[in-house]
């Protein structure tokens, strides 16, 4: 459904005009399932010549669905546009906690002069893991560059750690995980030396600027050798485990406000599998 300003489509697209029969919103949402396309255009597909997909205009508006009345059409698709809404808003609150965290985590950790290396205050492990030990499900998780990547039944790192993820453009991405787990060889697995607050760190690195960092072309990477002689500001263990506590309040809040996202996400999802035929 179209919820712009009108324009130019190019021709590989169809464009449909809804009749008076049907609400255009629940349209959208009677396709928003996938395994409901699927069933839909799965008799209609023919193999094209260079074999791809090809669907035709007539097909597609010869095929049948089941659609109720018009008038519970538009119900049913207003309960939903509130859920929307609500996700929306919900996405809102969730941006607005974030970008107070990074906001506060950079005034907070940025106080005074970089006084430490990086190197000084946090030690770095790698692992040989390999993506054939890791299975579909299993006790621990184990971490590799785009978030979990698999399950095993044993860890081998610490249980309280910072994980650098090292993404596509080399560049960082800082992650604070507690609970037993395992990382793959994209990690840089960074665990706090005595004297400094592994939570105060994560806020700092939260906020560390990772692009001067990066070597190679085709594939950049970063390094712990490279990374950790910079340094950053930190006061004393008591002054660093203040500041983790006020930041990690806001984290703590970021993640129920996530916990209910999850859950508006999971309660349309039922709805839109029980809600059509």
């Amino acid at each position: 459904m179209n919820r712009g300003v009108d324009g130019v489509v190019s021709t590989l697209y169809a464009v449909y005009s809804v009749l008076g029969t049907a609400h255009p919103s629940f349209i959208e949402y009677y396709f928003a399932s996938k395994h409901r396309t699927n069933r839909f255009f799965k008799p209609i597909v023919r193999i094209g010549a260079k074999h791809d997909m090809k669907i035709g205009n007539s097909e597609v508006l010869a095929n049948e669905v089941t659609f109720p009345d018009i008038d519970e059409q538009i119900r049913i698709s207003k309960f939903l546009e509130l859920i929307d809404e609500r996700i929306a808003t919900q996405n809102k609150i969730i941006d607005n906690l974030q970008s107070l965290i990074k906001g506060l985590a950079k005034v907070l950790t940025l106080q005074g002069e970089p006084n430490t290396r990086i190197s000084d205050c946090l030690e770095c492990h790698t692992s040989t893991l390999q993506e054939s030990n890791l299975q579909e499900s299993g006790k621990y998780p184990a971490y590799g560059a785009s978030g979990i990547a698999g399950y095993l039944d044993a860890y081998t790192c610490d249980e309280y750690s910072i994980l650098i993820i090292k993404d596509g453009s080399g560049v960082g991405t800082v992650s604070h995980v507690s609970g037993k787990y395992s990382v793959i060889g994209t990690m840089n697995n960074l665990t706090a030396k005595p004297g400094y607050s592994l939570n105060y760190l994560y806020f700092c690195l939260m906020n560390f600027n990772f692009e001067p960092f990066k070597t190679g072309m085709a594939i950049p990477h970063i390094y712990f050798k490279d990374y950790g002689r910079a340094k950053i500001w930190c006061p004393s263990l008591e002054s660093q485990n203040d500041i983790a506590k006020i930041l990690s309040a806001i984290e703590e809040k970021l993640q129920i406000e996530s916990g209910i996202l999850d859950s508006l996400h999971r309660k349309k999802s039922y709805l839109l599998n029980n809600m059509f035929i």
